[in-house]
């Protein structure tokens, strides 16, 4: 069966327009990986920082360990009646340019 040039033309524009998007959602993905790493980097550099603290500090209080991590981007979030926290990684904001 012989395709006609307007065929191939239309075949090859669905395929480009697959292969964009494909493309797109991998570059999404790879921002996404970007994300990742930061929030990994800040959360190894603060429990570092917090066993540092304890092992070699002496006694930590709630203001160093706020301040660690706030240093890291990482806000703290507890639940008082279960006994538990959790901290969640903020990304720096960018500083705009005047």
């Amino acid at each position: 069966m012989k395709q006609t040039n307007e065929e191939l033309k239309a075949l090859d524009a669905q395929w480009l327009e697959k292969f964009n998007a494909v493309v797109a959602e991998r570059d999404q993905y790879m921002i996404k990986c970007e994300d990742l790493e930061a929030e990994k980097k800040a959360l190894q550099t603060a429990i570092n920082q917090l066993l540092s603290a304890f092992m070699f500090g002496g006694p930590l209080r709630q203001a160093d360990i706020e301040e660690i991590a706030a240093q890291n981007h990482l806000k703290l979030v507890t639940a008082s009646s279960q006994r538990k926290a959790a901290a969640k990684y903020y990304p720096p904001k960018e500083e705009s340019e005047s």
